[in-house]
């Protein structure tokens, strides 16, 4: 139960972050990612030239195709941080696509629960809504980055308390359903004797 409430935590704090710097966001988070792949990537090279470079005693084949792969990440890693823009868009994509698929499993979720405990409309109306929102921002991802953000900021903070109330409620009937299921067997267990 606690990994829901940090996952559901950290969803609205992204959530706010989103809206608070949603301007500067989609650069900065490019960036980050090219960081992610240079960083890694550069070790990676470094930690294959170091034994070649020495010329140890012993014979070491250098594995080109992980030289390959790591210097194409590198030179991916220092793309993304000279030009983030040329990526914004791509980014875009991936985010709005993260946003239909969260709002289909929250979908989903609620129809597995559907059969443990009773469940009304209401409940369905955030993740159909966070399922529009990310078809949005896949339709017109080429568009300000900001408006995006301030949907994909609101509907991270919504999504992440409708899936805490929704855990909750269900957590809360079940624990409900088990408590009379145990009542009626007290009872009956009661009445026998």
């Amino acid at each position: 139960m606690i990994h829901v409430f940090i996952r559901n935590l950290a969803m609205v704090a992204i959530g706010v972050l989103l809206l608070m710097f949603r301007e500067q966001a989609m650069p900065f988070i490019v960036m980050c990612i090219g960081a992610l792949f240079l960083v890694p990537a550069f070790f990676t090279v470094v930690a294959l030239l170091i034994p070649v470079l020495l010329n140890k005693s012993e014979e070491k084949k250098l594995p080109v195709m992980a030289l390959i792969m790591s210097l194409g990440s590198l030179l991916l890693g220092a793309w993304m941080l000279v030009n983030p823009s040329f990526f914004v868009a791509i980014l875009m994509w991936v985010l709005g696509g993260v946003m239909v698929f969260s709002g289909i499993v929250q979908i989903a979720n609620l129809l597995k629960s559907r059969a443990v405990v009773k469940l009304s409309a209401s409940f369905y109306v955030l993740p159909v809504l966070l399922t529009i929102a990310g078809i949005t921002v896949l339709y017109n991802p080429f568009q300000t980055a900001s408006v995006p953000f301030l949907i994909l900021g609101v509907a991270a903070i919504i999504s992440s308390i409708s899936d805490l109330l929704c855990v909750l409620y269900v957590k809360y009937m079940s624990n409900k359903l088990k408590k009379n299921e145990v009542e009626q067997i007290e009872s009956t267990v009661e009445t026998e004797e």
